[in-house]
């Protein structure tokens, strides 16, 4: 029996890299939108050098975002329905924040 979100660190990861992907789909959405409206600068603005420095901010800017995100919440399993068998969770703040 396999559920698709079996652990807390499961489901925080699949929300984080779901911020990721918006991020870099976003700047690939900038770099082709350059590329049209500017294509005789286009190689002098777009690089590979810039590309990467893009995915590492969108990387860092993710993470700081939600850093907070993974000390506030836990996921828990409370039951699973008989028909499926389809795991049920329950997501809680943690206590005292």
């Amino acid at each position: 029996m396999h559920n698709n979100l079996q652990t807390s660190k499961e489901y925080k990861f699949q929300v984080v890299t779901a911020l990721i992907r918006a991020l870099v789909f976003s700047a690939l959405t900038v770099a082709r939108c350059i590329a049209i409206c500017k294509p005789l600068k286009a190689h002098l603005i777009l690089t590979r050098r810039k590309a990467k420095l893009q995915m590492a901010l969108a990387l860092v800017v993710v993470a700081l975002f939600n850093i907070q995100f993974f000390f506030a919440i836990t996921l828990n399993q409370v039951g699973a329905t008989s028909a499926n068998q389809t795991a049920v969770y329950q997501c809680n703040s943690v206590k005292g924040r």
